[in-house]
């Protein structure tokens, strides 16, 4: 048996928020000095607390609002008792109330990838194209077959915008755009009266157990996201809630 067996998470959380003898805390020390991993594993976690208390120290002591709360729609996991005294898994559990994800089986970078690499560029990337008048999308949708064969090959997985006729809208066209350390796809669709949504596509490292569908507010826009294995999606839109929810939520049943 090993001397100094693996440092697992729940010491460096324990570490991090004071709650070890001395007697352990030295002991940890040692074996960290000796672990390029776990000094790997416990700078993250330090940058998470950090970065989460930047974001969230403002409303830490606030109910969470109910238009942040998970959809109802698919069915959703029974939670299980969540709330221990470690500031680590408290700062996760804040990023994860903050966006709905109760029940989520998501590592902590895992958590941060999706807000980073999904939701937030997302966003970003509605608010900067959907009030284009002349150049709304890169490639128009009366060249679906060669967008959707274009966005394929960059991607390297077979990448499809579903069929929102049914919700009242078309499709517009779609894009190519940068994502961290990704590509994206994002489509536009657009419904009689001018109003539009966007679709945003990528692939992350996020290991989904099985499919997600969260619902997220930011500013002017509402969000949809949902990932399924190593693909994200997010629906956009200045829409209000309940409507973007139709549209999405269309969109999520027709691709899982």
């Amino acid at each position: 048996m090993s001397d100094n067996p693996l440092i697992t998470d729940e010491e460096l959380s324990a570490y991090l928020d004071g709650e070890l003898t001395a007697k352990q805390h030295q002991s940890l020390e040692r074996r960290l000095q000796q672990d390029p991993d776990a000094q790997e594993r416990l700078a993250r976690l330090q940058q998470l607390n950090t970065d989460l208390k930047k974001l969230y120290e403002p409303i830490l002591d606030e109910p969470i609002p109910e238009r942040l709360m998970p959809k109802q729609r698919p069915t959703p996991r029974k939670n299980t008792a969540w709330w221990q005294p470690r500031t680590a898994t408290v700062a996760a559990l804040l990023l994860g109330a903050s966006l709905g994800w109760f029940g989520s089986q998501f590592s902590y970078s895992s958590l941060i990838s999706v807000n980073g690499d999904l939701v937030e560029p997302a966003a970003f990337a509605h608010v900067v194209y959907s009030p284009e008048v002349r150049h709304p999308v890169e490639v128009t949708a009366d060249q679906q077959e060669h967008l959707f064969v274009w966005l394929s090959n960059r991607m390297h997985s077979d990448i499809k915008a579903p069929d929102l006729s049914e919700s009242g809208y078309r499709l517009l066209g779609g894009r190519l755009l940068p994502s961290s350390n990704r590509m994206a796809a994002q489509f536009m669709y657009e419904d009689s009266q001018g109003r539009r949504v966007t679709l945003y596509a990528r692939r992350g490292s996020w290991n989904a157990i099985e499919p997600e569908y969260r619902y997220l507010a930011d500013r002017d826009v509402n969000l949809f996201y949902w990932v399924e294995g190593e693909f994200g999606y997010a629906m956009v839109s200045q829409l209000p809630k309940d409507t973007l929810s139709d549209i999405s939520y269309s969109a999520y049943q027709k691709m899982i």
